[in-house]
């Protein structure tokens, strides 16, 4: 009975750990994401185009920051911590940055196959300035 209690407290150590980590990233990511948003506003505003995507920040901080996790989870980035603390910070940044960019490829293919364009025209969306 002991046994089982314990496994039960640390499954939900755990939760609240992940769910901590992730609300910390999601806060961090929606406030630099909340930043840029007026300003995209105030420099399109300079050519009559109006720009109130101020949900679309919040969704991105919360899609991100759930692929942090996922990274994390799965142990990306986690060579090089017995080195000085530069090389890791480093390390951590190229992979994690690389992590992102699958993700926002893969999103955008397969938003492609949905509307009917296929793999490929979803990357020609990623890749074209409208994407």
């Amino acid at each position: 009975m002991t046994v089982e209690k314990e496994k039960q407290a640390g499954w939900k150590e755990k939760i609240v750990h992940e769910m901590t980590e992730y609300w910390i990233n999601f806060v961090y990511l929606a406030v630099v994401f909340f930043t840029f948003t007026p300003y995209r506003r105030l420099i399109l505003e300079e050519y009559k185009v109006s720009y109130l995507h101020y949900g679309v920040a919040l969704i991105e901080a919360a899609v991100l920051a759930k692929i942090i996790l996922l990274g994390e989870a799965a142990r990306i980035g986690r060579k090089h911590e017995d080195k000085p603390l530069i090389v890791p910070t480093l390390y951590k940044t190229i992979v994690f940055g690389l992590w992102v960019i699958g993700f926002k490829v893969l999103e955008h293919m397969i938003g492609g196959l949905l509307r009917g364009k296929g793999l490929a025209g979803g990357f020609h969306d990623l890749i074209s300035e409208d994407g």
